[in-house]
């Protein structure tokens, strides 16, 4: 239930003996102090959104006589389950949460977020979450949210919290750079997932760095789920991957990430200026992309294998097709390597949406023998007539897609 400004207390004080869940949202932090203290002993569920600190518009008498109202007796909040923070609280965790969390005796659920990881800040705030048996080890992921402008060195002490992350999302901290790349390479001995989608001030050099510390990584995402987004994906360019050290895990089930490699049809190929190419012949090109497959290919536990954007549906076309946005993708053919990955018998999703490949019959072909999971492939034309009479032929086994 959420309760307006003018009444909440009297609300929970007088007439709600018996709440059970309350959320909170863009009331003044020291009204909201005035119900946490007045909370009655079967409350189950708290939730405390966006709080304002600045209460200007609020009547200082209007504090003065809600304080007034006597506490109730001691209370003890055995019922309480679980407590989440939706937005930051100013560095006001010990003067809010503090009384409250002293009431509390069982074991509680701290919901996984930014804002959850601030309160360990604070050591007289993380001692009473210890006591309820909420430590970092439990708070086992963090997500830095968009909303909040982050610094480099914010993201990074907070990560530096603790050293047993398994989950690490920094979608869209477009702010993320090398204090954040060390962070996470120093923090990464129990990591199994990471988003990086928006992060554009990371590099291929950083990415490739994070790659080759994370022995236990299963899911790596640098692509956001929406086009919309302001910020730019990072990439993983072929030069990275083919002189740098091998990577830590050997465990991925999900890579989804732009590549990057020279393409002998793109009038500027600055993948190619990298690798010391100026003018790139084909079988250069091949020869690199057969490598980088070869990396690729090291990962045998694929089951999803994202190149592009997971939405495209609004991206522009010409008459004839959609307009890439990657022009220096993997080609994707036989004949430029992807035979290699013949050992990813568990991949079920194949994405290459608005990617500059040459996927045909051949290719499609070969994915039905060499992928016997196989799913779904998106981002081929299906209208063309060869290919849809083969979707056609292998319907109960692949599920066409029409984004290109």
């Amino acid at each position: 239930m959420q309760l307006n400004i003018p009444i909440m207390p009297r609300l929970v004080i007088e007439n709600m003996p018996n709440l059970q869940d309350l959320y909170l949202s863009m009331h003044p932090i020291p009204l909201v102090k005035l119900v946490l203290d007045r909370l009655p002993e079967c409350i189950r569920k708290i939730r405390l959104g966006t709080l304002r600190y600045d209460d200007e518009e609020v009547d200082p008498a209007l504090i003065e006589r809600l304080d007034s109202v006597p506490r109730p007796r001691p209370r003890h909040h055995h019922a309480l389950e679980s407590l989440r923070l939706d937005n930051y609280l100013y560095r006001q965790e010990e003067y809010l949460l503090l009384p409250f969390l002293h009431t509390c005796n069982s074991k509680i659920s701290l919901y996984q977020n930014r804002q959850a990881i601030d309160c360990f800040r604070n050591n007289t705030v993380r001692a009473a979450l210890s006591r309820l048996g909420i430590s970092l080890r439990t708070l086992a992921s963090v997500d830095l949210p968009s909303s909040i402008p982050t610094k480099d060195l914010v993201i990074a002490d907070t990560i530096c919290l603790s050293q047993d992350w398994t989950i690490l999302g920094l979608d869209q901290c477009y702010n993320a750079g090398l204090l954040t790349v060390s962070a996470i390479c120093s923090h990464s001995d129990h990591l199994q997932e990471i988003v990086l989608a928006g992060c554009s001030a990371l590099g291929s050099k950083e990415l490739q760095r994070i790659l080759c510390s994370a022995k236990h990584l299963r899911v790596f995402r640098a692509i956001s789920d929406c086009e919309e987004s302001d910020a730019i994906d990072p990439y993983l360019g072929a030069a990275e991957i083919i002189a740098g050290p091998e990577w830590a895990s050997r465990s991925l089930e999900r890579f989804i990430c732009k590549i990057e490699v020279p393409r002998h049809d793109s009038q500027v190929d600055p993948s190619a200026v990298k690798i010391g190419w100026n003018s790139p012949s084909i079988e250069q090109c091949w020869d690199v992309q057969r490598k980088v497959f070869q990396e690729l290919a090291k990962q045998i536990r694929l089951r999803a294998l994202w190149l592009c954007q997971d939405n495209v549906s609004m991206q522009p076309r010409t008459r004839d097709r959609w307009v890439p946005s990657n022009w220096y993708s993997l080609e994707m053919t036989l004949r430029s390597g992807l035979h290699r990955l013949s050992v990813l018998k568990d991949l079920e999703t194949l994405k290459v949406s608005r990617l500059n490949h040459h996927i045909g019959t051949a290719e499609l072909s070969w994915m039905h023998a060499a992928w016997p999971k196989l799913k779904r492939v998106e981002g081929v034309d299906f209208s063309e007539p060869e290919i849809a009479v083969l979707i056609d032929a292998h319907r109960s086994q692949l599920e066409k897609t029409t984004n290109l």
